[in-house]
């Protein structure tokens, strides 16, 4: 079922959303899916506890990871283009100035971690997804011209969200379940981050090369041609996909709000 979804889903913006191939599987995926739901609510011996999704903690928390991991594969697949492609750095600069955004949250993530075990995870989860949501609005307003300064910066932000979130979120999925539900939930968790990753490509490369295409041809009318209009087009796009990226951080963010308060983690936490 997944690899039916998310394998067209990677390849829309190559064949286009009109293509029979790519609607026949995505249709069949879903019907896998549905059928694979029906069939592990009968089981005896479940692949995966369709259960624990009637637990609000654990099935919001889920999705909040989900949305999490789609708007940050926005940032990770777009920022190299724009680095090298639009402003012509070599890439092991582009590196250097994309590096400041998984460095902030690998420094974070522990403080979150500790946070989390001494308040309600949901409030944290919330406020790193909203200060995610901000640093994408800042790079939304990315230009050819703007300093490394403005963009370290937006990352810098975006960083200090994503490590605010994770790790208590993470905490909240493992802490709503039982003992012995912990490898399913593990199981989910890592399925939730991959297919976010996936979506997260699919979706904004997708709607980053439709927006540059509209760009190009309205751009085209006002006169504009040769680098100039690449660039402008270019640019255009990809504050429209951050934007959208950063709709995703705030949905997220609302999410975690959703998903109830911590006692089922008290629970069944680290004890």
């Amino acid at each position: 079922a997944l690899i039916s979804i998310l394998l067209p889903l990677s390849l829309v913006e190559r064949f286009g959303w009109n293509n029979l191939w790519i609607i026949l599987t995505i249709g069949f995926g879903l019907a896998l899916a549905v059928c694979f739901v029906i069939l592990e609510q009968h089981s005896a011996f479940p692949l995966f506890d369709i259960k624990l999704f009637k637990n609000r903690q654990f099935s919001m928390s889920n999705l909040a990871a989900l949305l999490n991991y789609m708007a940050q594969f926005t940032i990770i697949l777009l920022i190299p283009f724009y680095l090298q492609r639009l402003r012509g750095l070599p890439p092991a600069e582009a590196g250097l100035l994309y590096f400041p955004m998984p460095l902030t949250t690998m420094v974070l993530a522990p403080v979150s971690g500790i946070l989390s075990d001494r308040m309600d995870s949901r409030y944290l989860s919330a406020a790193g997804m909203a200060v995610m949501a901000v640093g994408m609005g800042l790079l939304s307003n990315l230009q050819i011209d703007s300093t490394n300064l403005f963009l370290i910066t937006g990352l810098i932000i975006t960083g200090l969200g994503i490590g605010l979130f994770q790790t208590p979120n993470n905490s909240a999925i493992m802490g709503s379940v039982p003992g012995n539900r912990r490898g399913i939930a593990s199981g989910m968790l890592a399925t939730m981050r991959n297919m976010g990753m996936v979506l997260g490509v699919a979706i904004s490369g997708a709607l980053f090369s439709a927006s540059n295409h509209w760009f190009v041809n309205w751009l085209q009318k006002k006169g504009l041609s040769g680098a100039q209009l690449e660039q402008t087009a270019f640019i255009n796009a990809l504050g429209i996909t951050y934007t959208v990226g950063a709709g995703l951080a705030l949905i997220a963010a609302l999410i975690s709000l959703a998903k109830g308060s911590s006692n089922h983690q008290r629970q069944f936490g680290r004890g």
